[in-house]
């Protein structure tokens, strides 16, 4: 048979279409015909202008097929010819004999039939493309939901409206109509990570210990090929590699992801992972890496990389050596530019002892800067290469004590605590007491250093004469300040940068598990912690529930304060309303109603049952429940004012035209290209593993009031990127069926 397959494409292949006639007719004889080699030879004459022809040639052989049954040998030709049989009602009942006798068992045929246009429509061609792609869709088929359901399994079809009952992770139930089926979801083979995941993780949890580069691979591909290291983390963290060990995993795991030809990595600190389409060397790979990188830094990082996991036989002038030489001469040329990179670099180059041709040494480096060493230090990325370079730093000064007290003021933090140790206590700078002073009458010229500074006299790390409560008051007025330009920024289109001070100030005020505010309360006037508690009830930067616990510590200490609380309170401030979704504030009151109706009855009982104990002066059981009352009576109150303060996110609230609480959002990051897509709900909505954000959320802030195609710049602790607003829609749209379960 193979034999009179290669006769007809010769003679199709020379145009002559006599031989091509008599050839075809010995098939008439043929006990199997090989009807998807012939089909494309039939669709070669139609595309050569010889439609009529193949159509004759198909009736001589297909009437026969159907009259014995063989409507799988019979389909494939009609097929090849239907693009030449328009309007043809033979080749268009020939067709439907075929589908009806070779789909029979499947229950949506008719609706099917139906949809495709092959009962009525002119075009056969697309009538079968389109009928064939219906059918193609089976139970225990798998999909995929990008903007948030997840993977989702067709369990069962409507045999009425060919439509598919699909059980999604967040959307179980969903029904869809066949023909649009595939412009919604991603159709998903039964070995890709998306089902895996579900299906059978012990298998990729096996091979992210057998093969992780294997694994690494999979998980691009469902991804369209890039992801962020965090992106990744978060589609592999918890379900195939335990959160506790990601980080040992992924570091033996980068390993055979650089040796893998077909993955490559950039960058940084949350590099984009890619997969190639074609394999590279590691050493290729790596090229392509450092030529892809224009700054010293990530050029010494990649080269020390490949020099720690080369392979032991590498040829050194395939990359090691061309590397070290480049970057030899950039070491040369920003000494005085960039003396931080410069220096790291140095270093490497150094330890690896290569020749790669002159270049300024570590020491001359150093040297170059003793002067103001401060740009050097700042510009230095790891603290091992900090400590070295401070102590090269102490060999060569002049003035150590004063280069210390500069590192302090105007250095990077990691060295702050060996800075601070080599100056003396007390007396006119370069000493600790003058850089408390200085640092506390200009807070605002380094908040970070103020609250670490701050932190180290709560912490009572240094003698000075500024007194414990002077220290937490002015963490409370830089802290409130900061709070109020918060606030006052809220709504305006420039993100608020100083989000990171507002956090250190926080940390230093809980400095020490509130040992030294135990301590303050023992050394302070009852009138002076009058005062102090009417702060801490108007201060914007405590968190309420931290400032019920000073409270209540000071409530303890000095009984007397224990005042209705609007006695403490100003003119009333407006009302700050709280929106989330109706589920959201519903699950708020349920934990509210759980504490006044269970908790708190619960808590009465073990105090009555320990009084009846006798003597309660000792008693730890007596002691534990009054703290457990003041909690419980804390948290009532809390949630019950915000209860008060809370409203539904309305659908009418949704803009259309630009973002908006209660907006699903895609956006892109301009730099990376990895879009993400987020739902901007209330506080209490927040799940950030389904990409829910509260509108309070700096990120959400940032994307408000803008529309699609605008670029936002967002600037959070330290990291900042600019997005792309791609796509906008309602969160609120079936957010009924998709909820988690609670």
């Amino acid at each position: 048979m193979s034999e009179i397959v290669d006769r007809l494409a010769a003679a199709i292949a020379r145009k002559d279409y006599g031989a091509v006639e008599s050839v075809w007719l010995e098939l008439l004889e043929a006990e199997a015909v090989p009807a998807e080699a012939l089909g494309g030879l039939l669709g070669q004459l139609v595309a050569a202008g010889q439609g009529a022809r193949a159509l004759d040639l198909v009736q001589t052989l297909v009437p026969e097929l159907l009259r014995v049954g063989r409507y799988a040998e019979s389909l494939p030709l009609l097929r090849a010819v239907a693009p030449a049989a328009q309007g043809n009602e033979e080749v268009r009942t020939q067709l439907l004999t075929c589908y009806r006798h070779l789909y029979d068992k499947v229950p949506h045929l008719a609706p099917c039939l139906d949809l495709s246009g092959l009962l009525d429509g002119p075009d056969l061609a697309a009538a079968c493309a389109s009928l064939d792609r219906l059918l193609s869709y089976r139970e225990g088929d798998y999909f995929y939901h990008a903007a948030g359901w997840g993977v989702g399994r067709i369990v069962a079809f409507d045999p009425l409206t060919a439509r598919a009952t699909i059980d999604f992770e967040r959307r179980p139930g969903h029904q869809v109509p066949l023909e649009t089926i595939e412009s919604v979801f991603v159709r998903l083979p039964p070995d890709s990570f998306h089902v895996l995941r579900k299906t059978s993780p012990e298998t990729l949890r096996q091979l992210a210990q057998d093969d992780p580069a294997r694994l690494v691979r999979m998980v691009l591909a469902a991804c369209d090929g890039r992801i962020s290291l965090r992106g990744l983390r978060n589609a592999l963290e918890g379900a195939v590699v335990p959160a506790e060990a990601w980080s040992k995993w992924w570091s033996s795991a980068r390993v055979a992801v650089r040796r893998d030809p077909f993955v490559s990595i950039a960058a940084g600190s949350n590099p984009m992972l890619t997969l190639r389409t074609e394999a590279l060397t590691y050493e290729e790979a790596t090229q392509a890496r450092f030529e892809s990188v224009k700054d010293l830094v990530h050029q010494t990082q990649i080269l020390a990389e490949y020099a720690e996991h080369k392979a032991q036989d590498a040829d050194p002038e395939a990359f090691l050596v061309p590397a070290a030489r480049t970057i030899a001469a950039r070491i040369a040329s920003e000494a005085q530019t960039s003396p931080g990179a410069a220096f790291e670099a140095a270093l490497l180059l150094a330890r690896l002892k290569l020749d790669a041709g002159p270049y300024p040494s570590p020491e001359e480096i150093v040297a170059l800067h003793k002067a103001d060493p401060i740009p050097l230090l700042t510009g230095l990325t790891s603290n091992a290469t900090r400590q070295r370079a401070f102590q090269m730093l102490r060999e060569a000064s002049d003035n150590w004590p004063a280069l210390c007290y500069q590192a302090l003021l105007r250095g990077p933090e990691p060295l702050w605590e060996a800075a601070a140790g080599e100056l003396p206590p007390s007396g006119p700078p370069p000493s600790i007491e003058a850089l408390v002073n200085e640092t506390l009458a200009n807070p605002r010229r380094n908040l970070a250093l103020f609250a670490w500074v701050c932190r180290s006299l709560l912490l009572g790390r240094w003698k000075t004469g500024v007194t414990t409560i002077q220290v937490f008051e002015d963490l409370l007025d830089e802290g409130n300040a900061l709070a109020r330009q918060k606030a006052q920024q809220r709504g305006e289109w420039t993100p608020f940068k100083q989000g990171e001070a507002i956090a250190q100030i926080r940390q230093s005020l809980r400095a020490g598990d509130l040992g030294y505010f135990d301590q303050m309360l023992l050394e302070i006037s009852e009138a002076e912690a009058q005062r102090l508690l009417f702060r801490i009830r108007q201060s914007s930067v405590l968190p309420e529930h931290f400032a019920r616990m000073l409270e209540q510590k000071m409530v303890r200490r000095f009984p007397k304060l224990l005042v209705e609380e609007e006695d403490h309170r100003g003119e009333a401030a407006p009302v700050e309303y709280i929106y989330a979704t109706a589920e959201a504030i519903a699950r708020r009151r349920a934990e509210h109603d759980h504490i006044v109706h269970v908790l708190i009855p619960k808590n009465s009982e073990d105090i009555a049952r320990a009084k009846e104990t006798g003597d309660v002066t000792d008693n730890a059981d007596f002691r534990a429940a009054i703290q457990e009352q003041h909690v419980l009576n804390a948290k009532a109150i809390e949630l019950g004012q915000e209860l008060q303060r809370a409203r539904p996110i309305e659908p009418a609230m949704v803009s259309s035209e630009h973002v908006s609480i209660g907006a699903r959002v895609t956006i892109e990051n301009t730099a990376t290209g990895e879009r993400q897509t987020l739902a901007i709900l209330g506080p209490w909505d927040s799940d950030a593993e389904h990409g829910v954000i509260a509108y309070v959320a700096p990120l959400a802030q940032a994307l408000l009031r803008h529309r699609v195609g605008e670029e936002v710049h967002f600037s959070h602790a330290g990291q900042e990127a600019t997005y792309r607003i791609v796509e906008l829609g309602s969160a609120l749209e079936g957010r009924g069926n998709s909820m988690r379960d609670e």
